[in-house]
């Protein structure tokens, strides 16, 4: 996560429940919709911050 965004992101968002929908496209969908391979690259490094977010909270979540 940028540094610009995770300085946006205060206790009040944190506290929050998050709903995250992530459809996979078929492979013929992939290979005819090129142009949103530049938009599936932007978003990977985004859901693995997400993950990591996620398994740090449940890790220390106090209960």
């Amino acid at each position: 996560m940028s540094t610009d965004i995770a300085m946006k992101v205060d206790v009040d968002h944190l506290r929050r429940d998050a709903f995250l929908y992530v459809r996979q496209s078929s492979l013929c969908q992939v290979f005819e919709n090129t142009s949103a391979s530049p938009a599936r690259s932007a978003v990977q490094p985004i859901l693995a911050a997400i993950e990591e977010t996620a398994a740090h909270r449940e890790e220390y979540s106090p209960w």
